[in-house]
Formats: C-alpha cells, sequence, structure tokens
C-alpha cells in the first residue's frame, strides 16, 4: 500500500510540473491579450492526445482492437498508421493506465471551462492553475470550484 501511495504521489508531483510548465510555456508564446487563446489552445491540443489515448485503450482493451484496427483509425484521423504496431504494444503492455490520464484530463478540462464561465472577468489562469494543481479528487475540485463561484458572486455584487 505504501508503494501505491508513493507512486501517486509522484504522479501528482508530475501534473503539477506539467501544469507549472505549460502555463509558462503560454506565457512565453503570447502577450497580455493573447494569453488566454493560447492557454486554450494549449490544453485543447493536450486533451486531445490524452483523449486519442483513451479511445485507442478502450478499442484495444475493450473491443478486441488488432494492430490494423489502430492503424486504420489512427489514419482515418489523419496520423501516421505506421505508429500502430508501437501504440499498441505499449498500450497491451499499461492496460487503462493512458485512458486515467484521458478521462482525468477531461474532468479538469470541464471544471475548467466552467470556472472560466462562470467567473468571467475574476477568472485568472495562474490562480486556477494553482487551485487545480494541487492533486486533489474530482470531487474536491469541484467543491473546490463552489467556494470560488460563492466568492466571485459576493466580489461581482
Amino acid at each position: 500500500m505504501l508503494q501505491v501511495y508513493k507512486r501517486m504521489q509522484k504522479m501528482r508531483e508530475k501534473y503539477v510540473d506539467t501544469l507549472a510548465k505549460l502555463y509558462e510555456y503560454a506565457k512565453s508564446l503570447s502577450t497580455n491579450e493573447d494569453f488566454g487563446l493560447v492557454m486554450d489552445y494549449l490544453l485543447a491540443n493536450q486533451l486531445s492526445g490524452h483523449l486519442l489515448e483513451t479511445r485507442l485503450d478502450v478499442g484495444i482493451h475493450y473491443e478486441g482492437w488488432r494492430v490494423k484496427d489502430v492503424a486504420n483509425f489512427l489514419k482515418k484521423l489523419g496520423y501516421n498508421e505506421d505508429a500502430a504496431q508501437e501504440i499498441f504494444n505499449l498500450l497491451i503492455e499499461t492496460p487503462s493506465q493512458y485512458a486515467a490520464y484521458g478521462y482525468g484530463k477531461y474532468v479538469f478540462t470541464k471544471i475548467h471551462n466552467e470556472a472560466k464561465e462562470t467567473l468571467g472577468n475574476y477568472y485568472d489562469e495562474e490562480r486556477y492553475g494553482n487551485v487545480r494543481g494541487h492533486g486533489v479528487g474530482f470531487v474536491i475540485a469541484e467543491e473546490d470550484l463552489d467556494k470560488i463561484f460563492e466568492i466571485a458572486a459576493e466580489l461581482s455584487k
């Protein structure tokens, strides 16, 4: 049990570090005026990669896809089907591990978009990144988001 906990802690640290790097990268590519657009693009790009891995994992482990099926799916989406064997091998060796990232990224992206929409002018990408990057579960993240919404409602009065 301790080993599992230690592994989870490392994953959380890596996730927080990745968010911080993504934020810094977006700052380096943008001006103040277009920062939000650049950040949205980078987050969408990251999400699409995780969702692709998730869909491939489901195809292989739950629908019985073979390498040929993976290649066809990649080709249909405009990706290089030559990578199918390598991707297939990776996902066979690590069932559901990549899918977990896809699901998690989807949930946090949903929460992120809710925060932006609800907070409007009070939304701050850097502060939001710090709030969501503390390795909490989805329920806690949504509860924290509810508290942020309450504070925003008070500020807008």
